[in-house]
């Protein structure tokens, strides 16, 4: 951060920070322009975004985006502007979650906090969203108790989205979405001192909070062998028709990973997932889904 204040003040930056900083603060910017514009790092550094003279050109517009959250559009119009060989993309705004109490933390090299599982990846990529369906600056609604507000929105057909509150929250972010979805009361002690979640734990809470789940293998067939990407989509396909949303396990960008699938055809190559990463709800290719390795859905049982 105090690289950034430094930069966006005019500074003269190159002689304040050490050597160390600047590579840090020039991997970050990069990775920015790669995650948002979809551009790969050749075309980055012909567009000339390599250096210390170029964070210092770009820091009215990646700065401010990353400090103040400009408009998405705005940024992506002066970025092209100026360097026209980035590719033209839409550009999502994202939200990311922050470190909570709950989380593994310790002090850095920087003498900031960190912590465990804490990334600046984003979870699917710009050209594999169809469409967002509910952003968390939508959200309009919350819940809380003394200490702990949430808050959340509710889809055109009834589906509960919310971020997941800490850096390792995104099991019991999926379990409350799912005790929502089905009028149940949120859990929100289990939601804010969630710290890393497994399928076993998972499903203890919600059982333990009135829904009956069962578990389904979208990698493993009954004798042991794995499916192929099309026996994964199909599985996965199958599951949704017939019993509804569901959390799928997955491993992405981001590492191990929960979601809610909503909605998924091989057909059309559509999937409706609800992400707790990012906090939203939208639409992206099935083959998105099937490249992050699904390898077991939880799902209501139906009685």
């Amino acid at each position: 951060m105090r690289a950034y204040l430094t930069l966006l003040a005019g500074l003269d930056s190159v002689g304040a920070l050490s050597e160390l900083e600047w590579v840090r603060e020039e991997k970050r910017g990069k990775q920015f322009l790669e995650r948002s514009l979809v551009v790969d790092p050749t075309r980055l550094e012909r567009a000339g975004l390599g250096g210390r003279e170029s964070l210092l050109r770009i820091k009215e517009t990646l700065l401010g985006a990353l400090l103040f959250d400009v408009d998405a559009g705005a940024l992506l119009g002066q970025l092209q502007t100026r360097y026209p060989d980035l590719e033209d993309e839409t550009l999502h705004k994202r939200r990311y979650p922050r470190g909570s109490m709950a989380d593994t933390a310790w002090v850095g090299d920087s003498g900031r906090a960190e912590y465990a599982h804490s990334s600046t990846e984003s979870f699917i990529g710009d050209r594999e969203i169809l469409r967002v369906i509910l952003h968390p600056d939508q959200f309009s609604m919350h819940f809380n108790d003394e200490d702990n507000v949430v808050f959340y929105g509710i889809t055109n057909n009834g589906k509960t989205v919310l971020q997941q509150p800490g850096c390792r929250a995104c099991g019991a972010a999926c379990g409350v979405m799912l005790l929502m979805d089905h009028r149940k009361e949120p859990d929100l002690d289990w939601l804010v001192n969630c710290n890393l979640e497994n399928e076993s734990s998972m499903i203890s809470g919600l059982i333990k909070n009135g829904l009956p789940v069962k578990i389904s293998s979208v990698f493993y067939k009954s004798e042991g062998r794995a499916m192929s990407k099309r026996e994964r989509g199909r599985r996965l396909e199958d599951l949704v028709s017939t019993g509804g949303s569901g959390i799928l396990s997955i491993v992405g960008e981001i590492g191990g990973h929960f979601i809610l699938v909503d909605h998924f055809c091989m057909a059309t190559d559509r999937a409706v997932i609800r992400d707790p990463f990012h906090g939203w709800c939208i639409e992206t290719t099935a083959n998105a889904i099937l490249e992050r390795n699904p390898t077991r859905m939880i799902q209501v049982e139906q009685v």
